[in-house]
């Protein structure tokens, strides 16, 4: 059924209110639409087995279909969710209701997700480290998302340590990157079951120098055998296995596809692989946020930033100042009526009932030399904070005072962080020194070099620079015996690293170890 209906111009504060209700039965095969995004979000890590009428928003980041015998339709879809927080969940589309939700969702798309049903996830092998598991129903509704700020991939990179060192559980999902050092050829033989089978023999380097191997099994051998082949000038491949199992074989431990839910990416156009890219031959680079931090813009006191005269972005270093306290608004609407006016042009002035929270968090920063006014939008505030800001909303109408405000923004305080701040036009027109802030990091190691670049008299007090900050983890560098891997009924000896069969994307170039001393990779790019 399909039912249009006009509100007349007359309705109060509103100039026109169109509603669409779409409802197509499930003998029509389709499920039910909702134009408005729902207000009241779950998150991931707040599920559990009690709740039952919820709100998902997400991302889906893997999106698989068993078929048929025949291979004509489809009996099943599974999913992997990632939501705003990083959190991941398996999903599943039954087969019985595959008709209402296969041409509705798509994989790299967000959706806010109704109503789905929380089940435990009884599987022998769970992609994604959640107990739990979500069941599209007859009562699930799908609705497209437009303002998804969670992550776009979802990839949490294992350290190349924990590899080497066997202390991942069997059946534990990982995700590795590396340079691809070497590879073999590919090997083509029946398996047990009389299948042929394909197999792919590689050795990927962190940027540590060191090396982890990894199998690659039917089509994902034949994809990488086909980019190798259509790219023989391309003198650096880097791979992302998402999604993989570390497999060991009479002691050999290596990295393999996990069925067809792994995702192969090679040299593919993300940010995650051109920032490896960038960083693999320098030794002093560790995490990926040193590329925007230590090379990509220049580093500013903030006595300086008032001198800039063209669009820009740059870095400054510096600790929260206790103003956050004064300056900091969260609200819902007007005198608490949970009206809305729309002043855009697109809206026209009209009055909307039902707004999504956002966050907005003025903050003063100073450094040695002064003190600087910038503001904290969604993404990075949704990570610093680990609450959304409906939630920190609802702690707010609580409390019913406004003048108490939650630990996890008095926690900012004295907090020492290095930002990417944008000097915008409307900043150089109209001489407003109130910047947004574009990225931000509590890396210690990055802060050490940043405050290398300060030239202030050495009287100034610089105890400022010692603010505790998220911890960061470090440890050095082991040796690690090369294998090539074999999880098949074939085997590969480690000794054949050294034949001749093997071959190097960078075989007639001349090429040196990429050695990081004293430092781990890791790497968990959301």
């Amino acid at each position: 059924m399909f039912a249009i209906i006009y509100h007349s111009r007359n309705f109060p504060s509103v100039e026109a209110v169109i509603v669409i209700l779409l409802q197509r039965s499930l003998h029509t095969g389709c499920a039910s639409y909702r134009f408005m995004a729902p207000k009241n979000i779950t998150l991931l890590g707040q599920l559990d087995l009690s709740h039952e009428k919820f709100t998902l928003k997400v991302r889906v980041i893997r999106l698989t279909k068993q078929l048929t015998y025949d291979k004509k339709k489809t009996f099943r879809i599974d999913i992997i969710l990632v939501d705003e927080e990083g959190t991941k969940i398996e999903a599943q589309v039954p087969s019985r209701w595959v008709f209402r939700f296969e041409k509705m969702l798509a994989e790299n798309e967000s959706y806010y997700i109704e109503n789905p049903q929380v089940g435990e996830n009884t599987a022998d092998n769970k992609f994604v480290n959640n107990s739990n598991k979500l069941h599209f129903c007859p009562i699930t509704m799908v609705t497209k998302s437009n303002d998804f700020v969670g992550p776009l991939y979802g990839f949490s990179f294992e350290n190349y340590q924990t590899i080497i060192g066997n202390n991942i559980l069997e059946k534990t999902p990982v995700d590795v990157i590396g340079h691809v050092l070497l590879y073999f050829p590919k090997e083509t033989f029946m398996s047990k079951h009389g299948k042929e089978t394909r197999r792919q023999n590689v050795q990927i380097q962190d940027l540590e120098g060191r090396k982890v191997s990894v199998t690659l099994w039917d089509e994902y051998a034949q994809q990488f055998v086909d980019y190798v082949s259509n790219n023989p000038e391309e003198r650096t491949v880097i791979i992302i296995i998402q999604f993989g199992k570390v497999s060991d074989y009479r002691g050999c431990l290596s990295v393999s596809n996990w069925y067809f839910v792994t995702k192969l990416y090679i040299n593919a156009n993300i940010e995650e692989i051109l920032l490896f890219k960038n960083t693999k031959d320098s030794s002093s680079l560790l995490y990926y946020e040193t590329d925007e931090f230590l090379l990509k813009h220049d580093f500013k006191p903030i006595t300086e930033i008032q001198e800039i005269t063209k669009v820009s972005r740059v870095i400054v270093l510096g600790t929260v100042d206790e103003d956050i306290m004064m300056n900091i608004e969260l609200n819902d609407g007007s005198n608490g009526k949970k009206m809305f006016v729309c002043s855009s042009s697109i809206c026209n002035n009209k009055v909307v009932v039902s707004v999504l929270p956002r966050f907005k968090i003025p903050i003063r920063v100073q450094d040695p030399t002064g003190v600087i006014s910038l503001t904290l939008f969604d993404g990075d505030a949704n990570r610093l904070l680990r609450k959304n800001a409906q939630e920190l909303l609802e702690i707010f109408n609580e409390d019913g005072n406004t003048a108490i405000f939650p630990v996890e923004i008095t926690d900012l305080l004295e907090r020492k962080f290095a930002f990417l701040i944008e000097v915008s036009e409307y900043n150089l027109k109209n001489k407003v020194q109130g910047y947004s802030i574009r990225k931000l990091t509590a890396d210690r190691k990055i802060h050490s070099e940043l405050e290398k670049k300060f030239t202030v008299d050495e009287h100034v007090d610089s105890d400022s620079f010692n603010t505790a900050t998220f911890e960061v983890t470090s440890q050095e560098t082991t040796n690690f015996k090369d294998a090539i891997s074999f999880t098949g009924d074939n085997i590969t000896p480690a000794s054949n690293v050294e034949k001749s069969t093997a071959t190097s994307p960078l075989a007639k170039y001349r090429f040196s170890k990429v050695v990081s001393p004293n430092a781990e990779l890791k790497r968990n790019l959301s």
